[in-house]
């Protein structure tokens, strides 16, 4: 029996993953997004939730108490500690 085959697609901003990682769908292969992983983490996940409170305070918390990813992005991309602890 053969043995599938493992691909990870990395890339910047931009560069088409989301993409590729949809023509792969197409063709029937098993995907798995790390975005999704991530997003639905933000959404869900009461621990993460509130280690980004601990850390950021509830200023990357939107009106809606929904986790404001532009408001996290602008202080991790100006500390690098920060960005390392995200």
């Amino acid at each position: 029996m053969a043995r599938p085959i493992a691909v990870a697609i990395t890339g910047g901003i931009g560069a088409g993953k989301s993409e590729a990682l949809a023509a792969f769908a197409r063709n029937g292969a098993a995907v798995i997004s790390s975005d999704d992983i991530v997003h639905r983490l933000l959404r869900e996940d009461e621990s993460v939730r509130a280690a980004l409170r601990e850390r950021f305070g509830d200023d990357v918390f939107g009106e809606d108490g929904e986790v404001d990813r532009g408001a996290i992005a602008e202080l991790v991309f100006v500390d690098r500690e920060a960005l390392d602890w995200l």
